[in-house]
């Protein structure tokens, strides 16, 4: 365990503000929507895209971007030969930085720092469920009809159209509020054929502040609706203050919604037979390596 972990364990699942809904709490992306073997496909390593790091040869510890898989934002052993004094094993390691929810009155509950923190500080992932495009349309349509107001969607590989979707299953981070003047980034690295999201510090940030990043949020209508209450002299008055761009235009519309019910629960169908396919196959897997039958 890092040093930098979390200030306190959190129940499994944790009871949301009145108009919020609860969720249950993970470490880790869910990909449990796969099959093992889409599963394979997206975390596959191309290893001549790899640059494997020198800093043990050069007396560094990898702890900047004089190394070049962190300039490159990637982590993990199999591109460090520094072993145990690489210091770039952040998100794998899970070296999240002291922080705790707390109240933020009318913005809900929030993020602060538990001691003061220096600028690219590692804060922790943004974790949840990993869904396709496909599945993110199907899950926006339902969200929609259920009345959920707030989103927890966010882009984690362009190229695979993957998501992570923290609206049901996520960790803490699921609670770092908007702000339009930031302290907080949030970037996506790749770690051992993974794509992770995760925060860090624009800035130094002092003991007890918020821990706050720009979501970006694109308006999925004509006018934004989502008023923003972060109070600073840039602030932009919605939260979705994005003109949204062409793809997700539509997403979770009503229009899109007429005629589908027979193909979402198809989809749903599949996805179940997808998950029970992948869990069945990680139980035969693990009784073979304990040498059981």
């Amino acid at each position: 365990m890092s040093a930098h972990t979390a200030a306190a364990a959190a129940p499994d699942t944790l009871a949301a503000p009145a108009l919020d809904h609860a969720f249950t709490l993970i470490q880790r992306n869910d990909y449990s929507l796969f099959s093992s073997k889409e599963m394979k496909k997206l975390t596959k390593i191309n290893r001549e895209d790899v640059s494997h790091c020198k800093c043990d040869t050069a007396g560094h510890d990898c702890s900047d971007e004089a190394c070049v898989n962190r300039a490159m934002k990637e982590e993990g052993i199999y591109v460090c030969h520094g072993g145990t004094t690489c210091r770039n094993q952040r998100i794998q390691g899970n070296q999240r930085a002291p922080i705790e929810v707390f109240d933020a009155g009318d913005k809900g509950r929030g993020l602060r720092a538990l001691e003061a923190l220096g600028r690219d500080t590692f804060i922790l992932e943004y974790v949840g469920d990993v869904v396709n495009e496909r599945q993110l349309k199907r899950r926006l349509r339902q969200y929609r009809k259920e009345g959920r107001r707030h989103r927890y969607i966010m882009e984690l590989d362009k190229k695979k159209r993957l998501y992570v979707d923290s609206t049901k299953k996520a960790n803490i981070s699921r609670y770092m509020n908007h702000c339009c003047e930031p302290n907080c980034y949030v970037e996506v690295w790749h770690c051992g054929g993974e794509n992770r999201a995760a925060f860090f510090t624009l800035k130094p940030v002092a003991k007890g502040e918020e821990l706050v990043f720009d979501y970006h949020w694109e308006a999925l209508g004509e006018t934004s609706l989502i008023e923003c209450q972060c109070g600073t002299a840039k602030c932009h008055g919605f939260v979705d203050y994005v003109p949204h761009r062409e793809g997700w235009d539509g997403w979770g519309d009503d229009n899109e919604e007429d005629g589908n019910s027979e193909d979402d629960a198809a989809e749903e169908a599949a996805e179940a037979a997808a998950v029970a396919a992948s869990k069945s196959s990680r139980k035969k897997s693990s009784r073979r390596s304990s040498g059981t039958s």
